[in-house]
């Protein structure tokens, strides 16, 4: 339910930035019970119209690449996601994972990094770096508050292909499971200058 929650929280209300999520690729490994998917979000450029002035940072529109593999039998979701956009200049990268918590499996713990690597724009690097990270977080922040409504939303549906192909479930037979996020102070950031 949460990697389903996960594949269809985008775009949103709730999310000003994602405009369209295109899917790219799906390779399916019954065997391993695996399946990898590989999609680009388009989002708005959220650089201050001041930074814009610098011709680089100009850009309509910004690019992301997510790649995800669901391990069915573990119940794991990993994901991985990186920008397209200016990727001479700055590497902005996201590492998740979300599996059964150790003592509940009803319950998802998940972990989460994500890497800020600017270069080659020489004194304002330093400035594109912390408005960076402050707009990691609260996308962040965003992305939990949309993955708990998606939950709820799916609280009564126990088919992950199902609600693939549906937005809107509505019933109110059973309680969703829990996700343990980990506070924002216990994500790891590594910013590089």
């Amino acid at each position: 339910m949460v990697a389903n929650a996960h594949f269809t929280k985008y775009p949103s209300d709730k999310e000003k930035f994602v405009k369209k999520l295109e899917l790219k690729e799906v390779q399916e490994d019954s065997k391993q019970w695996t399946t990898y998917r590989r999609s680009i979000a388009h989002c708005l450029n959220p650089i201050p119209g001041i930074l814009r002035r610098i011709p680089v940072l100009n850009e309509p529109a910004i690019l992301l690449e997510e790649e995800s593999w669901l391990n069915c039998r573990e119940k794991e979701l990993s994901l991985k996601s990186k920008n397209l956009t200016w990727e001479t200049y700055a590497s902005l990268r996201e590492q998740s994972v979300f599996r059964p918590h150790a003592e509940n499996p009803d319950w998802t713990v998940m972990a989460q990094e994500g890497i800020i690597d600017i270069h080659g724009i020489g004194p304002f690097g330093r400035v594109i770096e912390m408005f960076a990270e402050t707009f990691l977080y609260a996308g962040i922040r965003r992305g939990f508050a949309i993955m708990e409504d998606r939950l709820m939303e799916m609280k009564d549906t126990n088919s992950f292909e199902d609600n693939l192909n549906k937005k809107e479930v509505v019933s109110t037979k059973a309680a969703p499971p829990q996700i343990v996020f980990p506070s924002l102070s216990d994500f790891h950031l590594i910013l590089f200058c």
